[in-house]
């Protein structure tokens, strides 16, 4: 029987292709830490809008502080993670997931 014939289409996926020539891995990494900014953002003034009554002024000054060392914490986490992409791969990340949902659902069990 053929392909065409089945009504099926072959499907080839290789995991072990290399990236095209030119891509870095932070490049397609950080296109998704990107992409997640403006929701989180969005979602802080959401929640920020709607309880705007029980704020005081020195919450707003406390929550500004804590935006601003977050966001420069975040950077760090983000440029260390980066560069930690550049140079392994996250086959170390993947069995650490791996083995903490395997825990997680022999605990829940």
């Amino acid at each position: 029987m053929r392909v065409a014939d089945s009504g099926h289409v072959p499907i080839r996926f290789n995991h072990h292709r290399r990236p095209p020539r030119g891509t870095r891995p932070e490049g397609r990494h950080g296109i998704f830490i990107f992409l997640a900014l403006p929701t989180i953002i969005a979602a802080t003034l959401y929640e920020t809008w709607k309880a705007r009554g029980t704020f005081t002024e020195q919450d707003f000054l406390a929550l500004a502080l804590g935006m601003v060392i977050s966001f420069l914490v975040a950077w760090a986490v983000i440029a260390a993670f980066l560069t930690y992409v550049q140079r392994h791969t996250l086959r170390a990340f993947a069995y650490y997931r791996i083995m903490l949902g395997v825990l997680v659902i022999v605990v829940a069990s």
